[in-house]
């Protein structure tokens, strides 16, 4: 059973093996997990690595349920009333419904393309059952 380090005791493990600043350390895996973040948030792929750590998948299904909400809160915005501010939120609102449809399209791109590999392979297994001859019993 593993027993599960407080990130505080892996930077001084860390930081005392390199013979590096506890300090730089903490800088440098903070700045990774921050990236690792904003990669999740800014929607870069369907799927998001991490090295020894496992692979994040975006929830196809809360893609679109994402988009409608942006969608009723880009509707809430009366035209006619528009601040600067307003004008600042809004175009945010659209960029995001922009990121969102594309990474749907990623999705169904990339689903797709299982679903040839998948058919792909199928035929090649059911024209190797064909072509070998069957022994009598």
């Amino acid at each position: 059973m593993l027993n599960p380090k407080k990130p505080k005791e892996c930077v001084k493990r860390t930081a005392e093996a390199l013979g590096a600043d506890e300090n730089l350390v903490q800088d440098i895996v903070d700045f990774y997990w921050k990236e690792v973040r904003k990669a999740l948030s800014d929607l870069r792929g369907p799927r998001i690595e991490v090295a020894n750590f496992g692979t994040f998948r975006i929830k196809s299904w809360k893609l679109q349920e994402a988009k409608d909400d942006y969608q009723k809160l880009l509707n809430k915005h009366n035209p006619e009333k528009m601040t600067f501010q307003r004008h600042a939120v809004r175009a945010e609102i659209e960029q995001r419904i922009e990121q969102i449809s594309n990474m749907q399209k990623m999705v169904e791109d990339d689903q797709y393309r299982k679903q040839q590999v998948k058919k792909k392979r199928n035929d090649e297994e059911s024209k190797r059952n064909t072509q070998t001859p069957k022994a009598d019993s």
